[in-house]
């Protein structure tokens, strides 16, 4: 084989890098072509078919987004199940499927809903259970549901080799789920927002995978306790048996604060990669790891089409300059056969599952600690990493990924940070801080305020050209795409939320409302402490001469 690598750049947050491998026997043939009728350069012919191969995988999937970014003190998880399931003789889908050694591809077993309750409203079901270590101290700040399938048609059947039916030819709604929340007896309907549908692609034709998400921040959030059961229903997926194998299942990310853990990063992304074809590479900026001492991160995901006995699948990962990408891997997951239908967590097997198979056939959803011991793969103060998906063998859909990493000391109270999408920010402003009290603050980064107490804190800018005022800021972003985004989510929450930006660096600070003086910013930043909205925010003084000449104005930047 000859392998030609043709890069293309979706966006700053993703690079899908197409390897296209192309016979000998192509090339062969293409030069004698050429030779004998003089009418084209066996390079250019040659070119246009990487060309153009290159570009018609460019025009697959859909490329990664941020969906979800904070700096908290706490973590991330995730929760999932399988929504399909093998029927043969040792067993109906409920009962759980767990031969791995020899085991058959999910296109070679006939496939049915796993339907767990008995709610005539529900056709699918199944459930797993969060435990998170004393929940008492933890409080839900972002979930996010995301179920995925391959579903070309309700059910399917083979009538010869090779040759797949549908009976009926018919395709139903997939946006709409339900979920049913710990000592809850009723389901809540969940609309959901569809990521890829490759019903709308004929390079996704033969199987026709679909990937849909779903905010459910404010269901979980409403939770006085967040550990139990959770039963998602009415995932749609093929019965039956298609070309490419029946996969489905649905995963629960969830990100919670902890007073008493450390400070982490948390970004979540998610789009839809076939990485058969494309190898899809995630940059993740915006944060400081930890300066000193052992830097602990996670890298947690969904797939579909991971097969348990189908190897050369990867996940790669780059946090040093020193060792470049190297594959990960733990005790349920190898290096060389990384998506390999299982479902689990930083212990292994997630078996908490109703039903609980080792092999779902199809399904894989984990959260996992990046092996960093004496910080071989994460520096100290690294502020750049990089997730690449990569198979040459199995066929992989990759649809959600998110990334956390210790930024802060456990024993550092955090007030308030304003993270950004950029490294480069030595050109940013420095920032004077102060309060309306004499209590002792420390600025200790060029984006962090520390204090002993809970004193409303007032950081200060000089910024040209902009109205001078107090802002209660949500977020400040390098990309204008973010700060969009990110301004939409207010105002989808009630906010009349807008930005401006620093032309000395093109960071967009997005606020949330403006103040003629220090009095009313305090109260309104007060105000919103005391809601329920899970938006963390602080006051900036923005070109008020007062905020540089106050007797109270602390250390700024050393």
């Amino acid at each position: 084989m000859y392998f030609i690598d043709y890069f293309v750049f979706f966006s700053d947050d993703l690079i899908l890098i197409c390897t296209l491998a192309i016979p000998k026997l192509i090339i062969d043939f293409i030069k004698t072509t050429t030779m004998k009728t003089n009418s084209i350069n066996p390079v250019q012919a040659l070119l246009s078919l990487v060309l153009f191969s290159s570009f018609s995988f460019a025009q697959t999937g859909i490329p990664f987004k941020m969906r979800y970014q904070s700096t908290i003190k706490g973590d991330m998880t995730i929760i999932a199940n399988g929504i399909t399931n093998r029927v043969d003789a040792n067993g109906s889908a409920l009962t759980p499927y767990n031969k791995i050694k020899n085991a058959l591809l999910n296109d070679e077993l006939e496939m049915s809903y796993i339907d767990i309750d008995s709610d005539e409203t529900t056709f699918s079901s199944s459930s797993a259970t969060l435990q998170l270590e004393n929940s008492q101290n933890k409080k839900v700040v972002y979930a996010g549901l995301y179920w995925s399938a391959t579903y070309k048609f309700n059910p399917g059947v083979i009538k010869e080799e090779g040759k797949f039916v549908a009976i009926p030819n018919k395709r139903d709604a997939i946006k709409k789920v339900k979920i049913k929340l710990p000592n809850q007896e009723e389901y809540t309907d969940v609309l959901g927002e569809i990521i890829f549908d490759g019903n709308n692609s004929k390079d996704y034709n033969q199987n026709t995978p679909y990937a849909v998400y779903a905010d459910v921040t404010s269901l979980m959030s409403s939770l006085v306790n967040p550990n139990g059961s959770y039963t998602v229903a009415n995932v749609r997926a093929t019965n039956g048996i298609i070309e490419g194998g029946v996969a489905s299942g649905w995963t629960l990310f969830v990100v919670y604060e902890d007073d008493q853990m450390p400070e982490k990063f948390v970004a979540s992304y998610d789009g839809f990669a076939n990485i058969n074809e494309n190898n899809a590479s995630i940059k993740v900026t915006g944060f400081k790891a930890l300066q000193q001492g052992n830097v602990s991160a996670k890298v947690a995901c969904a797939a579909l089409e991971g097969d348990a006995n189908l190897k050369n699948d990867q996940l790669l990962f780059a946090g040093t300059s020193s060792t470049g990408l190297v594959a990960l891997g733990n005790k349920t997951r190898s290096e060389t056969n990384f998506f390999n239908s299982s479902i689990s967590n930083e212990n292994g097997e997630m078996s908490n599952r109703v039903p609980n198979s080792k092999n779902t056939l199809g399904y894989d959803s984990f959260v996992m600690d990046i092996p960093n011991a004496d910080n071989v793969n994460l520096d100290n103060n690294a502020s750049e990493v990089t997730l690449k998906f990569n198979s040459t063998g199995d066929r992989t859909y990759v649809f959600f990924t998110a990334f956390n990493v210790q930024v802060s000391d456990s024993n550092t109270m955090v007030v308030c940070v304003e993270p950004t999408q950029t490294n480069d920010v030595k050109n940013e402003t420095v920032a004077d801080a102060y309060q309306t009290s004499t209590t002792i603050t420390t600025v200790t980064d060029k984006h962090e305020v520390t204090s002993i107490d809970k004193n409303v804190q007032i950081q200060a800018r000089s910024i040209p050209n902009q109205k001078n005022g107090y802002y209660i800021v949500a977020n400040v972003f390098s990309d204008p795409y973010f700060a969009e985004e990110y301004i939409k989510t207010l105002k989808s929450q009630g906010f009349e939320a807008d930005c401006f930006v620093n032309p000395e660096n093109s960071f967009r600070y997005v606020y949330i409302t403006k103040s003629a003086n220090e009095q009313d910013a305090v109260s309104q930043y007060l105000a919103l402490a005391e809601t329920k909205q899970q938006v963390k925010t602080w006051v900036l003084s923005v070109n008020n001469e007062e905020s540089f000449t106050s007797n109270s104005m602390l250390a700024s930047e050393e």
